[in-house]
């Protein structure tokens, strides 16, 4: 069994693949040399692996990938594809996900669209309607109408008297 080790030699990071046994081996067999004071490592370089995944999503696309009676959401990132289903209690549940491309996603369609009547629930699915739109009255036209009112109670209330 192998693995992969990064180590600084020549003040550069090399990878390296390393036996497991002779890593033991090397290990318990040879003492510990004391460290190089002048050998320093570098105060700057360039990072050349992805440390941590990016969570941010560029695309969503709706999917109809297991069957009719599934709500299939795809979300695509820079190196992921995950697989969701938006349930009736309208809550999205995660199916699967894969990040294991090796390399970064560039774009992504959904080839085909779903046949006529695929969609679940499509008629029973409510659509909010608004009302028609109150038209507003400009500034100045409602401070006249407030004006031309006060002046009109004014009146009606000195012939009261």
């Amino acid at each position: 069994m192998a693995f992969q080790s990064s180590v600084l030699r020549d003040g550069e990071w090399v990878t390296q693949t390393v036996n497991f046994q002779d890593a033991l081996n090397a290990s318990s067999t040879t003492p510990k040399a004391a460290s190089d004071p002048s050998l320093k490592a570098p105060e700057c370089g360039i990072l050349s692996r992805t440390v941590v995944e990016s969570p941010v999503v560029h695309w969503i696309l709706p999917v109809c990938l297991r069957s009719r009676s599934h709500n299939d959401i795809a979300f695509i990132g820079d190196r992921f594809v995950q697989i969701s289903e938006l349930r009736d209690d309208g809550q999205v549940h995660e199916v699967i996900r894969k990040a294991d491309f090796g390399t970064r996603i560039r774009n992504a369609i959904v080839l085909g669209g779903p046949p006529k009547g695929d969609i679940p629930d499509a008629a029973a699915a409510s659509t909010k309607t608004e009302g028609a739109d109150v038209p507003m009255k400009d500034v100045a036209e409602a401070s006249e109408a407030k004006e031309d009112k006060e002046a009109k109670e004014a009146k009606e209330a000195k012939e009261a008297k």
